[in-house]
């Protein structure tokens, strides 16, 4: 749910995130602990597929993304670890093949699982590696240290980005 100053704080989110992509040349890491989350925000303001955008304003971490490009990145890949598919992130960096960009997403998946996105382990192109899980089965770590982390750095080691976003 939403409040009176909703967007003052997406606004600082999505500001805070800049200034650390801006810092990151000076800094070897940085944690900005940011809400809402934005990752439903597509490119088009609108979350792609699902009937709303979560509690999602402002998509803070595709802007810091975008930021990190237009500041000399030229590979940043955007892991995205949320029970929710963050499809408005995809769609913003990955909609069609970029090679500056790669997103990849742990998420749950399932018939009553928001946005009801992300479903398919192989996308369309190699900018994307969707992890999902399905929403009835229990996570455990076997799964994700065994399944989903090995492929999640197989990917970000061929990549190699200049810059990795969590």
């Amino acid at each position: 749910m939403g409040c009176g100053e909703s967007l003052l704080a997406a606004r600082a989110a999505v500001a805070i995130s800049i200034e650390a992509v801006r810092a990151a040349r000076r800094v070897p890491c940085a944690a900005c602990l940011v809400r809402p989350p934005g990752h439903h925000v597509a490119r088009d303001g609108k979350t792609a597929v699902a009937p709303s955008q979560g509690f999602c304003l402002l998509n803070s971490v595709a802007v810091a993304a975008l930021e990190a490009s237009a500041n000399g990145f030229e590979r940043v890949a955007v892991v995205d670890f949320d029970v929710h598919h963050g499809n408005g992130t995809e769609d913003i960096l990955a909609r069609t093949f970029d090679p500056r960009f790669m997103y990849l997403s742990l998420h749950a998946t399932g018939e009553d699982v928001f946005p009801g996105s992300g479903r398919r382990a192989r996308p369309d192109h190699p900018g994307v590696l969707n992890a999902p899980h399905r929403a009835e089965k229990v996570v455990t770590t076997e799964w994700v240290l065994e399944e989903a982390l090995p492929r999640i750095l197989n990917a970000l080691d061929a990549f190699r980005p200049d810059l990795l976003i969590l």
